[in-house]
Formats: structure tokens, C-alpha cells, sequence
């Protein structure tokens, strides 16, 4: 673990065997974005989708109170459709609610200053490519990154790799296998950024990626440009310090 003045904590940032990094994998929800209000959202209308679809007399609280007993089964809490799946909803199903249910255009706004950043991430080294890897559907990404960087934003990213591509949400290492694929590099040259450890991270340092945790959300990743080019995984700069 290695962590930055901005205190972003880095995770095997430095060169692998000699390795540069050469793609980006991006989080979405709560990483390029900070709503709390849109976070409630999502689990609200999923929550009550599912008691509807249940028809549970308790209503979306019974709901929640299900899919909370099922999260404390686990170390770290899965993620809703995980969750949804131990309660009988398939994953292809979940995948249709959300395509039916979240609103992000209620909730969010350009953010000029994140376009900005990913154009930044494109120089800090020579072809570096950039990917989002979400637990929505690719469709909900659009909308999101739509929402977040304009139009004209496509020319931005390489790949997006969604929850419908998979059916195998993270931290599911199904994921992290399909954008390496997507970004035709090996796992030594990628980096997952992220603000969940177990969900974000975790399964891609096991297949050998390397991680930034991003505890603030976006505001961590406006540092990434800087934080790439000091580590010395991009280019020579100035070093980090280690933890």
C-alpha cells in the first residue's frame, strides 16, 4: 500500500516486472460522481420493484430488511444484485429492472472539471487507454457518462464493460476479465480505480491489475493524472511515499 500528499491509497502502483501501465479501469457509481441522493435512489426503486414483484405485505422495508439479512452473511457486503440473486431474482432480471427503474438524469449534472480529468488521463502516457466497469447495465452507464461529460463524451473511453455484460457483478472477477480483453492488454498493465476495497479492488489485484482507492469519489479521481505521473507507473517522475 502506498499513499499520495491527497491521501489516495495505492495498491502495487509501481512498475510489475518492468511493466507500464497502459489502461485505466474505471468505477463508476460513487467514483465518477459524488450524490448520495442518487446512491439512495438506486436501492430504493430496486428495493421497491422487488417487493412489488413479491408481493410482500411489508412493502420495500421488508425488502430492505431481506436483502440486509442476506448482506450480513458476508464479510463485505455484496452488492445489490448479488443480494437480489440469494432472494431468487436472477441477474438478467436485475438487469432489466435497473434498465426500467433508475433515473440518473433526476440526480446528475455535467461535471466539466471530470471531462477534463479524463482528457488529462489521455496524456499523462502514450496511448493510455480508459474503461468504465460498472455494476449497472452498459445502457445506464451511457446515460450516466452522457450526464457527467456532454456530448462528444464517446471519444473519451476505450471500452465499458456493464453488469449485462457479464451477468457476473463485481466482485465477481468475470468483469476485470472481460475490459482487459475489451482494452486488448494484460492485467500487469491495468489499473482499477475504485471507492469499495473488496469490490473494486480486491479481485483485481488477485488477477495481478493494480489499484487506487478512492475514499473521496470523484474528487480522488481529479488527482489521478498526478497521482499516475509520480508513482513513475507511467512515466519518470516523482515517487510516492510508502506506507
Amino acid at each position: 500500500c502506498s499513499t499520495t500528499s491527497t491521501m489516495v491509497k495505492t495498491f502495487a502502483l509501481e512498475a510489475r516486472g518492468g511493466e507500464p501501465v497502459r489502461g485505466v479501469v474505471l468505477d463508476m457509481d460513487n467514483t465518477l460522481y459524488s450524490s448520495e441522493a442518487y446512491t439512495r435512489h438506486q436501492e430504493d426503486v430496486l428495493l421497491e420493484r422487488l417487493a412489488a414483484e413479491r408481493c410482500w405485505a411489508g412493502g420495500t422495508e421488508e425488502a430492505r430488511a431481506r436483502v440486509n439479512q442476506e448482506r450480513a452473511r458476508h464479510r463485505a457486503k455484496p452488492p445489490l444484485s448479488a443480494a437480489f440473486a440469494a432472494l431468487g431474482v436472477s441477474i438478467a432480471t436485475s438487469v432489466e429492472w435497473r434498465e426500467q427503474c433508475i433515473a440518473p438524469e433526476r440526480f446528475l449534472r455535467a461535471d466539466p472539471r471530470l471531462r477534463d480529468t479524463l482528457q488529462r488521463l489521455r496524456s499523462v502516457g502514450p496511448g493510455l487507454r480508459l474503461a468504465v466497469l460498472t455494476n449497472n447495465p452498459r445502457s445506464i452507464a451511457r446515460r450516466t457518462l452522457h450526464l457527467l461529460l456532454g456530448d462528444g463524451w464517446e471519444p473519451l473511453l476505450d471500452a465499458i464493460v456493464g453488469l449485462d455484460d457479464t451477468l457476473a457483478p463485481k466482485p465477481d472477477e468475470a468483469g476485470f476479465v472481460a475490459v482487459a480483453r475489451a482494452l486488448g492488454l494484460p492485467y500487469e498493465q491495468l489499473v482499477s480505480v475504485g471507492d469499495r476495497y473488496e469490490v473494486d479492488l480486491e479481485p483485481a489485484l488477485r488477477l495481478g491489475m493494480r489499484g487506487v482507492l478512492v475514499e473521496r469519489g470523484v474528487f480522488d479521481v481529479y488527482e489521478l493524472p498526478t497521482l499516475l505521473l509520480d508513482s513513475e507507473c507511467v512515466t519518470s517522475n516523482r515517487r510516492v511515499t510508502t506506507c
